[in-house]
C-alpha cells in the first residue's frame, strides 16, 4: 500500500484529484463485485461470505500502477 502512495507522489497528479479518481473506481469495483455476488448467490444456497479484498485499495494501487485512464477537464480562460 505505501508503495502505491509512493508512485503517486512520483506522479504529476494532484492529492485531490487523485483522491477522486480512486473513489470513482472503487465504487466501479464495488458495483462490479456485488453483483457478482448477487449472480452467484442465484445459484447457490451457501451464503456469500464477506472476506473480499479492500476494494479502495485495489483502487489505488489501479492509479499508481497506471492503469487507470483519465482526462482532466479543460478550463475555461
Amino acid at each position: 500500500m505505501l508503495e502505491a502512495i509512493d508512485n503517486l507522489a512520483k506522479q504529476n497528479l494532484n492529492r485531490y484529484e487523485a483522491v477522486i479518481i480512486t473513489a470513482k473506481r472503487a465504487r466501479k469495483l464495488n458495483e462490479k463485485l456485488r453483483k457478482q455476488q448477487e449472480q452467484q448467490s442465484l445459484f447457490d444456497e451457501t451464503p456469500v461470505k464477506n472476506g473480499s479484498p479492500r476494494i479502495t485499495s485495489m483502487a489505488l494501487k489501479e492509479l499508481a500502477e497506471g492503469a487507470l485512464k483519465f482526462e482532466k477537464p479543460q478550463t475555461g480562460d
